[in-house]
């Protein structure tokens, strides 16, 4: 398998020290040590199977792909990516099906920060070698949509059949994105 590695820099929420990371391609240890996230009762992902999305991008390479950012010792945050069915004449946008961090990091004064910044900066830089512009399309659970808006994001008036919020980047977006994300420092390109 293809790692695709993206070394990428967070910062601890409590010292503001930056914290090396990598992304890459998951493996199934990196799934498997999602399985012992603390999730607390009322998060909205904690039901997820990251065994299944992982399982589904090996049983369709080239449909689906799952990330993982691994940083201090430990997997960070997980990403699966919908590429597009390969029948499909000409998808437009690639679809962040899943995304999810570490518990651990978010309450906003202690942990990592930028890892869903990072993934998502991963999957405009996949768009953009796809050649899909860096446009992305994604349904968002209720908490996560002002994450969504802060990365410039466009929530449209319909929602999916689940009833969650849809939210595009366009290609300008994308762009702006990615420059903001080399301005700070996030991501290494």
């Amino acid at each position: 398998m293809n790692r695709r590695l993206f070394p990428v820099w967070l910062e601890q929420r409590a010292t503001r020290e930056r914290v090396k990371a990598l992304i890459s391609r998951a493996s199934i240890h990196d799934v498997l040590a999602w399985a012992d996230w603390q999730f607390p009762a009322d998060a909205e992902d904690h039901e997820w199977d990251w065994v299944t999305f992982f399982t589904d991008s090996l049983q369709e390479p080239t449909r689906y792909e799952c990330y993982s950012t691994f940083a201090a010792g430990d997997v960070q945050g997980l990403m699966r990516l919908d590429l597009g069915a390969p029948d499909h004449p000409q998808p437009r946008f690639v679809t962040v099906d899943y995304l999810t961090t570490n518990p651990a990091n978010r309450d906003r004064n202690s942990g990592l920060k930028f890892i869903g910044v990072a993934l998502m900066a991963v999957a405009v830089m996949r768009s953009l070698v796809l050649g899909r512009r860096g446009r992305i399309v994604l349904e968002s659970l209720p908490g996560a949509e002002p994450f969504y808006r802060s990365l410039g994001m466009r929530k449209l008036r319909r929602t999916s059949p689940d009833g969650y919020s849809i939210f595009t980047l366009n290609e300008k977006a994308a762009r702006q994105l990615l420059d903001e994300i080399r301005k700070k420092r996030i991501i290494v390109m």
